[in-house]
């Protein structure tokens, strides 16, 4: 009886801190929108009264804004998406899109906010030598931006895939999670098997356990919590579904 209230409060607890994720990535999204129009009337105010010093300014502040708006409306709703349904129904292609934008939309946002600060610092020592021609450095530092980002989010491409369960359910997950979901099903299997054996009287089990424990992903064994591999990658607890 207290392991069964343990679970279930476990369990409310899991389902508790999903819907307060998804209620903060909606707001995120909503008031994501309205700082997006205010900075957007903000951006061509300032460009009218100062052109020279606003343009360089406006230059970063569109890949920053570029950046934060892929977060809100692509990071954000496919978060939404796997907390409701808990599973990746997007295919294998779209899989590793997502985590590729994701990944590079972060590295996009440091990389500006990097840029801007040192832009500010330069104007502020060098403000008499500003002039029209400093425009295709600001562009030659935006394309290095953008290409570092790239660059570093590339891997996601490569490591990320859509990986089936024991139990049919599809996940997008990296390589790694996979392997460390691998060597965790291959011990409960074992465990379970040395535990069958010994309870019977038997001692030689290694065979067997090496047999179970290859094949594991061709069988449903009820001992395998298809779970596990969601708070590897994840780093929650799950909620059964």
């Amino acid at each position: 009886m207290a392991s069964e209230s343990i679970e279930s409060d476990q369990f409310t607890a899991a389902r508790v801190s999903y819907v307060i994720e998804s209620a903060i990535y909606a707001l995120a999204m909503l008031l994501g929108l309205v700082v997006c129009c205010y900075t957007s009337r903000r951006f061509n105010s300032n460009y009218r009264r100062h052109i020279v010093l606003a343009a360089r300014l406006v230059r970063f502040k569109i890949s920053l804004t570029v950046a934060d708006l892929i977060v809100l409306y692509v990071y954000a709703p496919t978060q939404i998406i796997w907390i409701i349904t808990y599973n990746w129904y997007g295919g294998d292609f779209l899989c590793r899109m997502t985590k590729f934008i994701n990944t590079f939309s972060l590295h996009l946002t440091a990389n500006m906010q990097v840029l801007i600060a040192a832009d500010r610092l330069y104007i502020t020592t060098h403000l008499r030598q500003i002039h029209q021609k400093s425009h295709f450095a600001t562009n030659q530092m935006i394309a290095l931006a953008w290409i570092l980002a790239i660059a570093c989010a590339l891997p996601q491409l490569f490591v990320f895939h859509v990986y089936i369960l024991p139990d049919g359910k599809p996940q997008c997950v990296s390589v790694w999670t996979v392997m460390r979901f691998r060597e965790y099903v291959q011990q409960e299997v074992a465990q379970a098997h040395y535990l069958k054996h010994t309870a019977m009287g038997l001692t030689s089990t290694g065979d067997d356990n090496i047999t179970l424990a290859g094949n594991f992903d061709d069988m449903s064994n009820p001992l395998v919590d298809s779970s596990m591999l969601k708070v590897l990658e994840h780093g929650n607890l799950s909620c059964s579904r």
